[in-house]
C-alpha cells in the first residue's frame, strides 16, 4: 500500500498546479464573496445642511442615531454626483430656513433628491418623518422650558444657550430611552430564522466545494494507470487488490484532508473566521466527509471509461449537488420542497450542516453524531458500488 502512495507523492510534486489551484481558488473566492456583505443594511444618505442651525444640526444627529443608514454630510453638486452614479440611490437637502420654521411651529420643507421611486426611498421617508417629529416636540420641549425659567430667574447670554443644550440633550435621551408607547412583541416559528454570516458560510462551502475536486480526481488516476496499461502491471504484482484499492483511497483522503485542514487555517488567521470551539467536532466531520468524497470518486472513476469522462462528468456532479446541498447558499433560503427533499441524500448536505452547528450554533459534539454516522454510510455504499463495478470491468 505504501508503494502505492510514494508513487502518488511523486506525480503530485512533478505536477502540484492541480493542486495549487484548488487551494488557491477557495481563498480567491471566500475574499470575493465572503466580502459582499460588508456594509449591507448601511445605505448611503449623502446630506446637505444649507440652513447651517442648530435644529438642523439635530435632525442629522437623529438621523445618524437610528442605525439604519449611513449619513455623509456632503455639497449640494457631490449630493447630484452620487445619486445620479448610483453610488446612493437619493439624498437629502436640508434647506435654508428650515431651523426657523421649525421653531415657529411650521411644517419644515425638505427635499429629497431621487432618480426613481424605490422601497429604499419610502422607508427612508418614514425614518425622516418619525426623526422631524422628535426634533420638533424636544424643540418645543425646550422653548417651553426655557420660558419657565425665565419668569422664575431670568438668565441671559451663554446661560439661555446651555440651559437650550442641556434640556435638549435630556429630552432626546428620555425619547430613546423610554418612548410613550410601547410594544410587546412575540416571536413565532423561530425555526425559520437563522444567524447569517456571508464571509463564514463562504469560508465553509468553499473549502468543501474544492476540496471535492482534489479528492475525486486523485483517485482519478486510476483511469490514467488503466489507460497507460499499469494497472494490469499492478495486478500480477505482490499486490493484492485490497491493497492497491486502500492506497489509492488513503492517498485521496490524505489529500484531500489535509487540503480542507489548510483552508481552515487560511481563513482562522486571514480572514478572522472564527471556527468554533469545538475542535474534534470539526475534525470528526471533515474526516467522515473527505472518507465519503473519496468513495464517491472511486464511484465515479468506475462508471466513467477515461479521464477525460471524469473531467466532463465530475463538474456536473459537483457543481450541482454543491448547489443543492447548501454550498453556494443556506438552504434555510430555499423554499422549494423537492430540492430540499434531494439535499437529503448528497453528502454536502449533511457536512455543511454539521459544521455549522460546530462553528455557527457553538453546539457540542454529540449535535454532530447523526450527520457524521450518515456520511459514513454513504461512504460505505459508494465504496462497495464502486469496488463492484470496478470488478465487473476487471
Amino acid at each position: 500500500m505504501r508503494h502505492i502512495i510514494y508513487a502518488r507523492v511523486r506525480n503530485l510534486r512533478r505536477n502540484p498546479r492541480y493542486l495549487i489551484l484548488m487551494l488557491v481558488l477557495p481563498i480567491v473566492f471566500t475574499a470575493v464573496f465572503g466580502g459582499m456583505d460588508a456594509g449591507q443594511g448601511k445605505a448611503l444618505i449623502p446630506v446637505v445642511d444649507e440652513d447651517q442651525t442648530a435644529l438642523s444640526a439635530k435632525l442629522v444627529e437623529e438621523l445618524q442615531y437610528t442605525g439604519s443608514f449611513a449619513v455623509r454630510i456632503t455639497g449640494r453638486e457631490d449630493l447630484v454626483t452620487l445619486v445620479r452614479e448610483n453610488e446612493a440611490e437619493f439624498g437629502l437637502i436640508i434647506p435654508r430656513g428650515f431651523g426657523a420654521s421649525l421653531a415657529a411651529g411650521e411644517a419644515p420643507q425638505v427635499e429629497l433628491v431621487q432618480v426613481k421611486e424605490s422601497l429604499l426611498a419610502m422607508s427612508f421617508i418614514g425614518v425622516l418623518r418619525s426623526s422631524l417629529q422628535r426634533v420638533a416636540f424636544n424643540a418645543h420641549i425646550v422653548e417651553a422650558s426655557l420660558e419657565v425659567l425665565k419668569r422664575e430667574a431670568p438668565i441671559t447670554g451663554h446661560q439661555v444657550t446651555g440651559f437650550q443644550d442641556r434640556v435638549y440633550r435630556l429630552a432626546a435621551e428620555k425619547w430613546r430611552d423610554a418612548l410613550p408607547v410601547r410594544v410587546a412583541g412575540r416571536v413565532f416559528d423561530t425555526a425559520k430564522s437563522f444567524p447569517y454570516d456571508a464571509k463564514g458560510h463562504a469560508s465553509l462551502g468553499f473549502a468543501l466545494y474544492f476540496s471535492t475536486f482534489t479528492i475525486i480526481f486523485a483517485l482519478g488516476e486510476i483511469l490514467e494507470d488503466r489507460r497507460q496499461g499499469v494497472w494490469n502491471r499492478l495486478l500480477v504484482s505482490p499486490l493484492s487488490k485490497f491493497q492497491i484499492y486502500l492506497g489509492n483511497l488513503a492517498y485521496a483522503f490524505v489529500t484531500g484532508f489535509l487540503s480542507i485542514t489548510f483552508l481552515i487555517l487560511v481563513r482562522r488567521f486571514v480572514f478572522g473566521v472564527d471556527w468554533g470551539n469545538n475542535l474534534p467536532g470539526v475534525v470528526l466531520v471533515i474526516a467522515a466527509y473527505t472518507f465519503t468524497t473519496a468513495a464517491l470518486g472511486l464511484l465515479l472513476s468506475s462508471v466513467v471509461r477515461t479521464p477525460q469522462q471524469l473531467q466532463s462528468v465530475v463538474p456536473i456532479v459537483v457543481t450541482s449537488s454543491a448547489m443543492i446541498g447548501g454550498l453556494y447558499w443556506p438552504l434555510e433560503i430555499v423554499s422549494s420542497r423537492t430540492l430540499l427533499f434531494i439535499s437529503k441524500f448528497l453528502p454536502q448536505t449533511w457536512a455543511m450542516n454539521a459544521l455549522k452547528d460546530l462553528v455557527v450554533y457553538q453546539k457540542g459534539l454529540e449535535a454532530v453524531m447523526l450527520p457524521v454516522a450518515i456520511l459514513l454510510l454513504m461512504g460505505v455504499l459508494f465504496l462497495g458500488t464502486g469496488l463492484q463495478l470496478r470488478e465487473g470491468q476487471s
